[in-house]
């Protein structure tokens, strides 16, 4: 994972993330911004049951229809992918 550096300045702090900003010289000589997301980690599972792959077809709210998707989350604190 890479790690934001630590001349990169926070423009938007939100619930779930942070945007970072930075300026990065280019091989020409010129200056373009960057920017880069810093979020919580997170896990997709992919179980198989006798030979089949499990997936969830869900609801939520603000959406219309029901969707498929992996079964995941975000890891809380120091919280193991495995766990």
């Amino acid at each position: 994972m890479t790690k934001i550096p630590a001349h990169a300045k926070i423009v938007y702090d939100g619930l779930i993330y942070q945007v970072y900003q930075r300026d990065q010289t280019m091989f020409d000589g010129s200056i373009r911004t960057f920017e880069e997301i810093k979020r919580p980690s997170s896990v997709f599972a992919l179980p198989i049951v006798d030979r089949k792959i499990v997936v969830s077809y869900q609801k939520q709210p603000g959406r219309t229809e029901p969707y498929w998707s992996l079964i995941g989350g975000r890891l809380d604190g120091d919280e193991e992918p495995l766990a």
